[in-house]
């Protein structure tokens, strides 16, 4: 979904973005993941450099499909947190000196300065994120920055979905949840079998092996109820995939859960499934089905992500 609206002076782009609004973020102020999209369609940045703070300054280089280096800098002036960030827009050169558009051939017309505001707003459970280009002068050099910005947007929308897969969700049968991790699947593999790095990032289990039959347990819940969770370990493929059934103490039905490990590049895909829980629906709203959804976008999608890419 996109709306574009023009002003004098000022180049203003929304787009609704189907993720987190702290992905979004990430996008804007991680080197490495600016550099998945910065630039119009077949450009690439091979060069991202960001000083996040009040008067640091960013430098990102866009190559065109023919080879051609586009540097550009700014100063952060404003930023808060998940929601705003207000930088300057210069033209620059590989050291990142401020220099004029004619340095790449363009207008003199083109103000040595302009400002970039970027919002970023919660919008039924997606990101509505708002650019404001102020400063470029009307006409061509405005349409051509409206056509950059959104085929760069265009990219950041595949960005996200490749970084951060949507849970794929219906009313019934499974859970089913990926996420990339910038991690290799022997890593990823140890973090979901090591008892001690699993108590980084899931629960803390007093003891693990991974072992078909191998018996755990571990509690759960929120601040007012905890469940113990009794599991036993159904099927092990080393650095492929790890499946178990677990139940709540006292009770007998069971859900089971699967991890699946996918190489891609040096990164890893990891396919959670989670399926029965029509077999506990029937105890009550503490186990409604979204709850399940949300732990395990929790779980996965952050803790487990953020433990093993630090």
């Amino acid at each position: 979904m996109k709306t574009q609206i023009k002003t004098e002076n000022v180049l203003t782009i929304t787009r609704i973005f189907d993720a987190p609004r702290e992905h979004v973020w990430k996008a804007w102020t991680q080197p490495e993941q600016m550099m998945r999209w910065w630039g119009p369609k077949g450009f690439t940045a091979p060069v991202c450099k960001v000083e996040l703070r009040l008067g640091g300054k960013y430098l990102c280089c866009m190559r065109s499909p023919e080879g051609k280096d586009y540097w550009s800098t700014g100063v952060y002036r404003e930023i808060v947190p998940q929601e705003r960030i207000i930088c300057t827009d210069c033209f620059a050169d590989e050291k990142g000196n401020v220099v004029p558009a004619t340095y790449y051939g363009m207008s003199p017309d083109f103000p040595l300065e302009l400002q970039i505001t970027m919002t970023l707003e919660e919008y039924a459970g997606k990101t509505r994120m708002t650019l404001r280009h102020t400063g470029l002068p009307q006409g061509e050099m405005t349409d051509m920055c409206r056509q950059g910005w959104s085929e760069s947007f265009d990219k950041l929308a595949e960005s996200l979905k490749e970084e951060y897969p949507p849970a794929i969700e219906t009313n019934s049968g499974p859970v089913i949840k990926e996420v990339i991790l910038n991690a290799s699947v022997p890593a990823v593999w140890k973090a979901i079998t090591d008892r001690d790095d699993m108590k980084q990032w899931y629960f803390d289990i007093e003891e693990f092996r991974p072992e078909a039959g191998f018996e755990f347990n571990f509690l759960a819940g929120d601040e007012k109820n905890k469940y113990l969770h009794l599991c036993r370990i159904t099927e092990v493929v080393p650095n492929k995939k790890l499946a178990y059934s677990w139940r709540y103490q006292g009770h007998t039905a069971e859900t089971f859960v699967t991890f699946e490990l996918f190489a891609q590049g040096d990164k890893t895909r990891l396919k959670l499934t989670d399926e029965g829980l029509e077999r506990i629906a029937d105890q009550g709203p503490a186990f409604a089905r979204q709850n399940f959804v949300d732990g395990w976008n929790q779980i996965i999608g952050t803790s487990l992500k953020k433990f093993v890419e630090e």
